[in-house]
């Protein structure tokens, strides 16, 4: 692939890429359009009166969308009331139904909602494990005979479609063919499409999401790069799926939707977080807001990339007093709070050593040229108030093969910690994922060291770049939901978070849960009310558990396998 021009254009110029224009009720969606923030009820959705409330509470938040977990057929009539009863208070405001397993199910709710969101991966499925080419191609065939109900239907009441494509939820017969991949989800969501365009279907809204910010990135990359190939470029929805609560939850999903909306994609966001879904459309809406500022102020096209768009390889540095190569990315400060600090010029490990070693400020072109005439070790600390223009110097960097490492250097003076949080989660995110730093370096005279240093810890942990802690692949619940997801969440989190480097899924119901944790060692997912599933990886170890026992059955289940660590 291209690495230069992904997009067939010059990439990260930082101007949205032009989309389709899709109507969902009276709302546009792509072309020129507004990037839309939405949530969706975590609520049952038979209970009309409880969703309808916190649909109006999402909306009166700003949500221009709102979406529904509709299951089955007994929840359709459930949809049709709640429409209705928004409709007499007054709001016109589009709404979603989420189907899943049942082909039937998203076409009756594509006569109620204006948009119905299908995941390719269990819209259709067979219980295969290999296929031959003929059998690939029949079961392609079959899912255009039950897609083609369903398109016919959203023709007919002008209904849009997205098709979403989740990481860890993908069909037998696409892993079978591309593996767990962004490559497979990819192309599972592209099939679909080219089905809706064969029957001249075009009211279509893709989204590739994954709890992994990497994979996220660079999926929703390649989705983009196939799209403008073909010449039919329809519009994004982005989502970290499963980010968590809390600032961890905003931290991933500013890592995963921020990058993506600093290199022009994206035309509707929803932040998924374990809360109240109408706290997740201020985040959305600053992560929105962030992006239009870089839009504003930053204007220099350039012509290559200095990293692969497609696939994670960290940026070839030498070892500089500890720093770069093969060692951890390093946070670094102002005092001995952090593992370096930087005091006139000169970095000092945290136990006041200084090292010997040139240290060089970069802000632009003509800095870079005093730093490239140094021919001594040297680390460079690369200031990114721009990001654009931080990328071309770290391009530049690479051209005239000068390997030294760069720590990424930010100053703010933001006074509100959730707005400190989220905008430096999405501009480091943009160099993490693509492993284009060794170390990151945050500045804010308006919050202690120590706050500094967590934010920093937990902005490279979201974008993978280096693990300090447990992470928590938390759902944000959904009708679907079997428990109080956010107590029980808090519940294992509290027992588990001492356990740095494991991944626990934390899932509502069996529909997203297994796949959607794909990466997780352990899970911890509803199956029936009062009944959890307890999984090692994606397999099955104790079913059916009481409720009440589950967390004590996890630790246990942690403790079997060798992975558990007393507290402390």
């Amino acid at each position: 692939m291209n690495q230069n021009i992904i997009y067939n254009i010059n990439p990260y110029c930082f101007r949205r890429i032009l989309t389709r224009e899709v109507k969902v009720g009276h709302l546009s969606i792509g072309g020129e359009s507004p990037v839309r923030v939405q949530s969706m009820t975590n609520t049952s959705t038979r209970d009309v009166v409880s969703t309808t409330n916190q649909a109006e509470q999402i909306i009166k938040a700003g949500g221009e969308l709102v979406r529904f977990s509709v299951a089955n057929k007994k929840e359709i009539e459930s949809l049709r009331q709640i429409k209705k009863e928004l409709r007499q208070r007054g709001y016109q405001t589009p709404l979603v139904a989420d189907t899943h397993f049942n082909a039937d199910v998203a076409r009756m709710a594509a006569e109620i909602v204006e948009k119905v969101r299908i995941n390719p991966g269990n819209y259709y499925r067979s219980n295969k494990d290999t296929y031959s080419q003929e059998e690939y191609k029949q079961e392609l065939k079959k899912t255009e005979e039950k897609l083609l109900l369903l398109i016919e239907t959203c023709k007919k009441h002008n209904t849009a479609l997205r098709i979403g494509s989740n990481h860890g939820s993908l069909s037998s017969r696409i892993i079978f063919q591309y593996g767990d991949t962004p490559e497979g989800m990819v192309h599972s969501a592209l099939e679909y499409v080219d089905i809706c365009k064969k029957h001249n279907f075009f009211d279509i809204i893709l989204s590739m999401k994954s709890s992994n910010t990497r994979v996220m990135v660079q999926t929703y990359r390649l989705l983009m790069h196939r799209m403008i190939k073909s010449g039919d470029v329809f519009p994004l929805h982005l989502g970290v799926t499963e980010a968590g609560h809390g600032e961890d939850g905003r931290i991933k999903s500013a890592v995963g939707i921020g990058a993506l909306l600093l290199d022009g994609l994206g035309d509707t966001i929803r932040v998924s977080l374990t809360e109240n879904p109408d706290l997740e459309i201020p985040v959305a809406e600053k992560l929105r807001n962030i992006a239009l500022d870089r839009f504003a102020s930053e204007t220099q096209d350039i012509d290559s990339l200095p990293f692969d768009p497609f696939e994670y390889r960290r940026r070839k540095t030498y070892d500089v007093a500890g720093v770069g190569d093969n060692n951890p990315l390093v946070v670094t400060g102002r005092d001995a709070m952090f593992e370096y600090y930087l005091k006139k010029n000169a970095l000092y490990r945290s136990d006041g050593e200084k090292l010997q070693v040139k240290v060089v400020e970069i802000n632009d072109a003509q800095d870079l040229d005093i730093a490239l005439a140094i021919k001594e070790d040297k680390l460079i600390f690369l200031h990114a108030e721009s990001v654009q223009q931080a990328r071309s110097l770290i391009n530049r960097l690479n051209q005239a093969e000068d390997f030294s490492p760069v720590l990424l250097r930010i100053k703010s003076q933001i006074t509100n910690k959730e707005d400190l949080t989220i905008e430096m989660a999405s501009l480091a995110g943009t160099f993490l994922v693509d492993g284009l730093v060794d170390g990151l370096m945050i500045e804010n005279d308006n919050f202690s060291s120590a706050a500094l240093y967590e934010l920093s810890c937990n902005i490279l942990q979201a974008s993978r770049a280096r693990i300090f802690k447990t992470e928590f692949i938390s759902c944000p619940g959904c009708g679907r939901t079997l428990f109080d997801l956010q107590t029980t969440a808090e519940h294992i989190r509290k027992s588990l978070g001492h356990l740095k480097g494991l991944k626990i899924g934390i899932m509502g119901c069996i529909v997203n849960g297994p796949g959607e944790m794909a990466d997780a060692d352990y899970g911890y997912v509803g199956a029936a009310k009062g009944k959890v599933n307890l999984y090692k990886n994606k397999e099955i170890i104790k079913s059916g558990v009481p409720e009440d026992k589950a967390l004590e059955e996890l630790i246990n289940l942690i403790k079997f396998y060798g992975d558990w660590k007393e507290p402390g």
